[in-house]
Parts: structure tokens; sequence; C-alpha cells
């Protein structure tokens, strides 16, 4: 039997992933030595860089890990924003209060001052973990 350029055409792929026996290898490099054309072919798909992460079918399993992980950012993302919100009002009530009652403690804007500060950084945390699981 004659070995056709088809039969190393379909040979390639397995021969390119190294997934071939000793024999099916020789018998593809002999083949190409004699044919330049597909040669160079074969060199240029063996150069060629495949990407890493090849998306995987989705299951029921998959897709409820990624509900529930979609699910606990949406719940960070609302309470962080509104804690943010309330700690931010309170400071410029409090801050801008000290105007009209200057008996209110300086430690008191100061401290809903950090305390919004460190809920917007929570909240800006949970946006670039949304945005890089999109």
């Amino acid at each position: 039997m004659e070995i056709t350029r088809n039969v190393i055409l379909d040979l390639i792929p397995l021969y390119l992933a190294g997934e071939v026996t000793d024999d099916t290898r020789q018998l593809v490099e002999h083949y190409l030595h004699h044919d330049p054309k597909l040669a160079k072919l074969v060199e240029l798909a063996a150069n060629e860089k495949l990407p890493e992460d090849i998306p995987m079918p989705i299951n029921k399993e998959s897709e409820m890990k990624t509900f529930q992980k979609v699910r606990l950012l949406t719940l960070q993302h609302h309470i962080f924003l509104g804690l943010s919100l309330v700690f931010s009002i309170l400071w410029v009530i409090f801050a801008f209060g000290k105007a009209v009652e200057p008996e209110i403690p300086m430690a008191i804007p100061v401290i809903f001052f950090f305390t919004a500060a460190f809920f917007w950084t929570g909240f800006l945390n949970v946006i670039y973990q949304i945005n890089k699981q999109a």
C-alpha cells in the first residue's frame, strides 16, 4: 500500500502533538523530506502559538459556581457602595457641621473619613474583580 499525501495529512496533527510512535514519526518525516511544500506548512504549524486556556464546555457544576460567584460579587458591590455612600455623607455632615456646631469632636469626622475610604477601597476592589472576570 502506498502512503498518500492524505494519509500524511491525517497524521500531521498527531505528529505535531507528539502523540505518534517512532515508526509513524519516521514515516511522516520521510514523507516531509520528499515534499518540501508540505514540510514548510508543517514547520509553520509547529511554530504557531496556540492559546493556553481553551474554553471548556459549560456543565451544570461550572454554571452553579459562576452563578454563586456573580451573586457574591453583586452582594459585595451593593454593600460596599451603600456603606461608602453612608459614611461619605456622614463625613460631609460632621466635617461641615463643625463650622455650625464647634462642640463636635474632631475625631468623629476623621473616623467617618477613614471608614468611608475603607469601604470605597472595598467597592473599587469588587469592581476590579468583576472586570477581571469579564
